[in-house]
């Protein structure tokens, strides 16, 4: 720790004496060596002294520094303010498309289309085909799945049939995925606890919500018949409601998940076609 702080003195010691334009250079030699703590010293101090290119360079490697150590909300503040300063609209759009993938990395979809849709087509083709990436994986996680095929096919060249095709494929199968339906789960175990999770593919909670709701059911008519039905309905019943309602609750819960794994799986093969 005490080597850690001794560098950093020296550093902000020598700093004084460079210019930005060696005090940017340094920092990209820190961050060659994946030395960020250093680099971010660095590049902050660029951008605390200076504009221009060098400021808007240092915000990138300082939003890519963010990224490599997980911080996603702090990488997406670095990208809006280098679009932001960015003079050319190319390079502000990439910085703005570059912002909105660590939005939709945070689960900030509908900030992320209202950006992404502010972005011109009168751009570079690499660029304009990023933007419809960004678009297809934006409208996939609204379950707008005919937009986001839509968008994904935009984001390949006409040139590359193939992977068209594939596209239509994955989405095709997408479009045809109706089972486990939620609110068929919900009804069956309105009707039989259990038959819902069943119905879903989890066994294991179907039977503990069949035996669990039945036991409660047989008790609660138990205490009734021995001691009355207002005794019942204040001691046993309950219990039986409260499991009864977080049965069919949960058996919508595991149907959806179920048909989430089912689009995951679709959406890393419609991920792949782009490697």
């Amino acid at each position: 720790m005490l080597r850690f702080f001794s560098i950093l003195s020296l550093f902000s010691f020598s700093a004084t004496a460079q210019d930005l334009e060696e005090t940017y250079h340094f920092g990209l030699e820190q961050y060659a060596l994946s030395n960020y703590d250093v680099a971010s010293l660095a590049f902050e101090r660029v951008l605390y002294f200076g504009e221009g290119h060098f400021a808007i360079s240092s915000l990138d490697h300082l939003a890519r520094i963010q990224l490599t150590q997980g911080e996603k909300e702090s990488a997406v503040n670095y990208y809006h303010r280098a679009a932001v300063m960015s003079d050319a609209y190319a390079e502000k759009c990439w910085f703005t498309l570059r912002k909105c993938s660590g939005m939709l990395a945070l689960h900030k979809t509908q900030l992320a289309l209202i950006d992404l849709y502010g972005i011109s087509d009168d751009l570079p083709d690499s660029i304009v085909y990023y933007k419809n990436f960004l678009l297809g994986v934006a409208h996939f996680s609204n379950l707008n799945f005919e937009e986001s095929r839509n968008a994904f096919k935009h984001a390949l060249p006409a040139s590359e049939s193939v992977k068209q095709h594939q596209l239509d494929s994955l989405f095709q199968v997408l479009i045809h995925i109706r089972h486990p339906n939620p609110k068929t789960a919900k009804i069956l175990s309105v009707i039989l606890p259990g038959a819902g999770q069943f119905y879903a593919g989890d066994v294991k909670n179907g039977i503990n919500s069949l035996l669990l709701t039945g036991g409660f059911l047989f008790l609660a008519v138990n205490t009734a018949v021995n001691y009355g039905i207002v005794h019942s309905m204040a001691s046993v019943f309950p219990w039986f409601q409260r499991y009864y309602l977080g049965g069919y609750t949960r058996a919508g819960r595991i149907a959806e998940d179920r048909l989430s794994e089912k689009r995951d799986l679709i959406y890393q093969n419609i991920l792949n076609v782009y490697d």
